[in-house]
């Protein structure tokens, strides 16, 4: 039997971690497997022969996609060229549906089975793209425990396996040797600011999160900040936003849950790492803001009153979020004031935030979908 060659596209640092996961367990599967897309770095280390670059697709909100027209067009030829000359066993996507959805209409055409792993958020906005799913998607792996429900209604092959994250957020040091490994003091208040993943977002979140540590810093004395850096951003480019020097705020290079297990409060961007900071189970504020047009036109689109997916999971609004015009660093300080001296409102999100992982299901996930993806593709052959 000739070797399978699976084809993946992320175009996004949380759909990379997610690919590099599967891939892993893809592997453990099935040794012999090529893989071949768009991804980052990590799905590159795990043997991703990469077609174009993951930065070339990457866009926040909708205005930023024109300036990436040229290269989002390109990609979208050179991965059709693949598809029709090398005719992979299967086309994974992973999130960004934009891109993706149209990528799943010529596999399908040349009948390559395509499967969805990580489900763009449509139940939030987009609805339209239902259709487009159920026509050129053979299965969804969805990771948000409601989300197979809402597939199901509208005649759509999905599972849920549980959520890959809860595989991967486990910090490895004890709190103890986390203190001492990044140098503070466990009698201090520390806050963490995970200002996002990419650059168009971070530009943003960064100034209203810092201000905000300003306030906080003058009404609690003993109070440190450590920024959470993404690996794909420069820190030179974050120092040059933020209204202190280094002795007032730590930059920690790329995700580090040993640190935000330390941290008493995060700041967080919406995204992924809203659900990293549930898992354990951090008090958190959760801040969101895009360019102007962008939002104008997403507050047309999103159907769902919540925007941080511990809200969206619990159903009610159980860590506060300042979006858009709300969020601005003195609102952001006055909440966070406010949750640091009342010890019962931090007892309170923290058993909400035990709740919220408990639905999402049990570990193992990414290796559950792998094999479940490779008795897929084993049908072809039968």
């Amino acid at each position: 039997m000739k070797k399978k060659l699976i084809m993946l596209i992320a175009g996004e640092p949380s759909g990379d971690l997610h690919g590099a996961n599967l891939m892993r367990n893809l592997k453990k599967v099935d040794n012999s497997l090529d893989f071949i897309g768009a991804g980052g770095k990590k799905m590159e280390q795990e043997g991703l022969i990469g077609i174009t670059d993951m930065d070339s697709l990457a866009v926040v909100g909708i205005k930023e996609i024109f300036g990436k027209y040229a290269s989002l067009k390109q990609a979208f030829r050179r991965l059709t060229e693949i598809i029709e000359k090398n005719k992979p066993d299967c086309l994974i996507l992973i999130d960004y549906p934009g891109f993706n959805l149209r990528m799943a209409k010529i596999a399908k055409e040349k009948n390559v089975p395509v499967f969805y792993y990580i489900s763009p958020q449509i139940w939030a906005w987009g609805r339209n793209r239902i259709k487009k799913i159920k026509k050129y998607v053979d299965k969804m792996f969805v990771i948000l425990p409601f989300e197979k429900e809402f597939y199901s209604q509208y005649g759509v092959n999905a599972e849920f396996l549980g959520h890959p994250l809860l595989d991967i957020v486990k910090p490895n040091l004890s709190k103890e040797q986390s203190f001492s490994s990044f140098g503070f003091n466990p009698n201090e208040i520390l806050i963490g600011l995970l200002p996002g993943s990419r650059w168009e977002e971070v530009k943003l979140s960064i100034p209203i999160m810092a201000q905000a540590c300003k306030i906080i810093a003058k009404e609690v004395p003993n109070v440190k900040f450590g920024i959470l850096v993404s690996e794909n951003i420069d820190v030179k480019k974050i120092e040059s936003l933020v209204p202190h020097n280094k002795q007032v705020f730590h930059f920690i290079k790329d995700k580090n849950y040993n640190f935000i297990n330390i941290c008493d409060l995060v700041l967080v961007n919406s995204g992924t790492a809203t659900l990293e900071v549930a898992i354990l189970g951090k008090p958190m504020l959760i801040i969101y803001k895009l360019s102007f047009l962008s939002w104008l036109i997403l507050k047309m689109l999103v159907k769902i009153p919540y925007i941080g997916l511990a809200n969206i999971i619990k159903g009610e609004k159980i860590v506060p979020e300042f979006i858009q015009f709300a969020a601005t660093p003195s609102k952001v300080a006055k909440e966070a004031l406010s949750i640091l001296v009342d010890e019962n409102r931090i007892i309170t999100i923290q058993k909400n935030l035990s709740e919220v992982k408990a639905k999402l299901g049990k570990e193992g996930a990414s290796e559950k979908t792998a094999q479940a993806i490779l008795e897929e593709i084993q049908k072809k052959y039968n």
